[in-house]
């Protein structure tokens, strides 16, 4: 009984145990979920920590998810491609490619709503909300002490943790309270930011403006004087409109971009005073309506530029003050007018008077022509008109052409009406014509009226077109000005400079831009589609110009940290950073070679007199180079055995290195030596040139059949190709007739061998793992097997009497692949198989390099063109 007892009281003891442990978990728990609760409930707005008089203000609802994708853009690409973002270049391509992105850690923390606003000069004001971690952030005065950060210090004052952070160039300050890091550039303004107090300072308008929901992943608000000023100074005609419109308040971009589609928004308020310029006040004071015209035209439309501004008068007016030659517009419209009253006893607001308010020019697919159209207002007037002008013997109409069943008129203009066209870029001194459906279409080409004519009574029409849809879902269907635009036929006047957004802006071919009028607000949007993949292979800030005359020859340092090697001017070994584009140099003693080392980085530059340098990556000198040879040399050095095998002006080869020095090679020579040198591993082999050539088979620097010589028939150019076989060597090599031989070590032709191909060959063999692979000067390309097996592919308009053949797995499949490059500006790729690559030929010549440039873990082709300029192709 007694056991029985304790042993139920001991199940009790533990069942409270158990209880207790339960109640203290809870109790946790509803602590720990009220804390969060409670700070979820007690934050701040991130708006009360902006002070008021910001010129810019951007913000992003969720930084990782707005920024992230941008950084795998093309366009992101080019806009660090100008001079002096290398190093952002560098640091965009290293963080492409970095496990950082990978990171769950890394994307909960950057998933945070971020403020930044800019004042004045380069301060500026950025606030991280910490959003649903604002519960962790909280806990922060609690340990912030603990933080040991190198240049990071901490105070605290009225409840709050103010930090600075100085680096060389600046100093940093910030502040953590409750759910914000506030982070500035200046002492003035983290003070009253950390005061959060600023929620009150705005009007109800700037305050719905800033709070307004996010459409876009980004949105910027500036002041809006500001914006017009950089928006509009390039453009003479726009900037000229500051001098009659008031900008005043708040405006406000939003953007968001992919490499397929680009959406840009805007809204800035301005007042025009009317007492300087009432008809553009009326202008802009006209609510944007929905264009009969739009409706009307054909799909066959590629571009458009169309106006729904007012009336001709209003146009008139309005616009003619803001043009930079508006004197000389005025005297030629005073003048045109006295003209067209002595001709035709009318005015020209007589004989313009018939016209409506919609205006446009278009571009049709297949010709080149645009095609005017106008809006009519009063078809009796423009009747008169036309009847009036074509009466008298200035101004002539032939009605004789029909074109596919429409009659189509010409009209030959007198010379004031051209030349007052011609100032406003009109160009139509004797048009055809067609009045169709409330319009009047004019062109130089008839074969355009009569496509437009039949397509106006189709039921083909633009805007149900998948090309215009696909900028226009987004739009609205009214506007006052629109641009529709096909970078194959148009350029918008705001990508007509090399400046960086318009260089991102030409990324994508098809766009639509409109401009619309409401309540005393100027609205703007840009909707536009990517290029096709493939229409741009080349790497943004390629090709590049190094300056000078570049060797035909691009190598490539170890893959880690890599630098494109090459000769400059003969004499200039330039190390290149693809990414940055900043270089290094080091200067020979006369025109020489640059010759990559068997170890990655180190590299061996030789001049003709015989000067040697031993160089890294980064072209620092070293082991107390340069040395002096005392050897005038005649062709390209090569690497062997950890030093250079050359030979020199009197057909003497010799052999550098670090630990032998200069020693000369016993080879009994008869003919001539140059370019006649390769190496594979501790394997050389030597052509002498005559008729009756000879193969001399080095090994550790020692000749291996002195004695009995490889004897090849016939002229040949280059040097032989060898290929491990086994555990020997196999030698290939081509006469310029086309015998080609492959021979074993001891120099007997292997079974099979010799082979007759096709064609001369003034470029000789060379060798991947399997196969040799011959280029004729016709552009046939061969492989060749081991067991004479011949495989051939003709390169149509290759010519090769001078080339280079590379092989190199550029992909890492572990397959080899080949390149040819011939006498012209191209080089080929082939697999091993001769199936021309995806993406090739490529511009440039001679030997290419691959690396990735861009960070997108794919290797690009660079190469050196007869242009003198360095190129990076996307082939991946």
């Amino acid at each position: 009984m007694g056991k029985e007892k304790e042993a139920e009281k001991g199940k009790k003891k533990k069942h409270l145990g158990w209880k207790i442990t339960g109640i203290i978990l809870l109790v946790l728990f509803f602590i720990v979920a009220g804390w969060i609760l409670f700070c979820y409930i007690d934050r701040i707005n991130p708006i009360s920590a902006v002070p008021e008089d910001f010129s810019l203000y951007v913000r992003t609802d969720s930084f990782w998810d707005s920024a992230e994708p941008l950084l795998d853009l093309k366009a992101a690409d080019v806009l660090l491609s100008s001079a002096g973002a290398g190093n952002l270049r560098e640091q965009l391509v290293a963080f492409r490619s970095s496990s950082l992105r990978e990171n769950v850690f890394v994307k909960m923390l950057a998933s945070r709503r971020i403020d930044f606003a800019m004042y004045g000069g380069n301060n500026f004001v950025a606030v991280v909300d910490s959003g649903t971690l604002s519960w962790i952030l909280r806990l922060f005065p609690l340990f912030y002490e603990a933080v040991s950060v190198e240049d990071l210090s901490f105070t605290k004052s009225d409840g709050k943790i103010f930090f600075t952070y100085s680096t060389e160039d600046s100093v940093f300050y910030g502040a953590v309270i409750k759910n914000l890091i506030i982070i500035s550039s200046s002492m003035d303004l983290i003070i009253p930011a950390a005061s959060c107090s600023f929620m009150d300072v705005y009007s109800n308008e700037e305050y719905s403006l800033l709070l307004e929901p996010m459409s876009r992943a980004f949105r910027i608000t500036a002041d809006s004087s500001v914006l017009v000023d950089s928006l509009l100074k390039e453009n003479e005609i726009l900037g000229s409109l500051t001098r009659y419109i008031s900008f005043n308040g708040l405006s406000t971009i939003s953007f968001g971009i992919t490499d397929k589609h680009i959406s840009i928004e805007g809204s800035i308020p301005g007042t025009v005073d009317s007492g300087k310029n009432p008809s553009l006040a009326e202008i802009f004071s006209r609510e944007s309506q929905v264009p009969l015209l739009l409706t009307r035209l054909p799909d066959s439309v590629q571009y458009y530029s169309l106006l729904s501004l007012g009336t001709l008068d209003t146009l008139k007016d309005g616009v003619i003050p803001l043009l930079p030659n508006s004197q000389n517009v005025s005297s030629l419209l005073e003048k045109a007018d006295s003209l067209s009253r002595m001709t035709f006893s009318l005015s020209v607001d007589d004989i313009l008077g018939w016209m409506g308010e919609e205006y446009a020019v278009l571009g049709l697919e297949g010709h080149q022509d645009p095609v005017f159209a106008i809006s009519i207002a009063d078809e009796e007037k423009r009747q008169q008109v036309f009847n009036k002008l074509t009466s008298t013997i200035l101004v002539n109409e032939n009605s004789s052409l029909l074109l596919n069943g429409v009659r189509i008129p010409q009209i030959k203009f007198p010379g004031f009406l051209t030349s007052l066209l011609s100032a406003f870029g009109v160009n139509l001194p004797s048009p055809y014509y067609v009045v169709s459906n409330g319009f009047v279409f004019f062109s130089q080409a008839p074969e355009n009226l009569s496509q437009i004519s039949n397509s106006l009574r189709s039921s083909q029409k633009l805007v149900k077109s998948s090309t215009w849809k696909s900028v226009s879902e987004k739009q609205k269907s009214y506007f006052s000005a629109s641009l529709y635009y096909n970078l194959e036929r148009s350029m918008p006047f705001f990508m007509r400079s090399n400046k960086g957004f318009s260089e991102v802006l030409k990324l994508y071919g098809i766009g639509r831009a409109d401009i619309r009028f409401r309540d005393g607000f100027v609205d703007f949007q840009l909707e536009a589609d990517g290029l096709d993949a493939g229409d741009s292979r080349s790497v943004p800030g390629y090709p590049y110009n190094p300056g000078g005359t570049l060797s035909s020859s691009v190598y490539v340092s170890s893959p880690r940290d890599s630098r494109l090697m090459f000769v400059q001017n003969g004499t200039n070994v330039v190390s290149l950073n693809p990414v940055s584009l900043e270089s290094a140099l080091v200067s020979m003693d006369d025109t020489g070679w640059i010759i990559p080392s068997e170890k990655k980085g180190l590299y061996w530059a030789m001049s003709k007199r015989g000067t040697i340098w031993h160089l890294n990556e980064s072209l620092e000198i070293l082991d107390g180079s340069p040395f002096v040879t005392g050897v005038f040399i005649n062709s390209p050095p090569v690497e062997y055995m950890g030093g250079l095998l050359f030979s020199d002006i009197n057909d003497f080869v010799y052999y550098y290195s670090l630990d032998k020095g200069l020693v000369e090679l016993d080879i009994p020579l008869e003919g001539s030596l140059r370019g006649g040198i390769s190496v594979l591993g501790d394997y050389g082999a030597v052509y002498s040139k005559s008729f009756l050539g000879q193969i001399f088979v080095l090994k550790n620097l020692s000749v291996v059949n002195a004695a009995s010589p490889i004897e090849v028939f016939g002229i040949a150019s280059g040097a032989p190709a060898i290929m491990k076989d086994g555990a020997g060597i196999c030698i290939g090599f081509v006469n310029q007739d086309g015998e080609f031989c492959v021979y074993s070590q001891d120099g007997t032709p292997l079974n099979s061998f010799p082979l007759k191909l096709s064609g001369q060959f003034f470029v000789n063999a060379k060798a991947g793992k399997k196969y040799f692979y011959l280029i004729s000067s016709e552009g046939d390309l061969h492989r060749v097997s081991l067991n004479g097996d011949v495989l051939t592919v003709k390169i149509p308009g290759l010519k090769a009497k001078t080339g280079e053949i590379t092989v190199y797995d550029y992909n890492s499949d572990g397959k080899e692949d080949v390149f040819i490059s011939g006498d012209g500006n191209l080089i080929y790729g082939f697999d091993e198989n001769l199936e021309l690559l995806v993406n090739f030929p490529v511009s440039g010549w001679g030997i290419p390099g691959f690396v990735d440039v861009n960070g997108d873990k794919k290797a690009e082709c660079l190469c050196s063109s007869i242009d003198n300029r360095i190129h990076a192709w996307k082939i991946q």
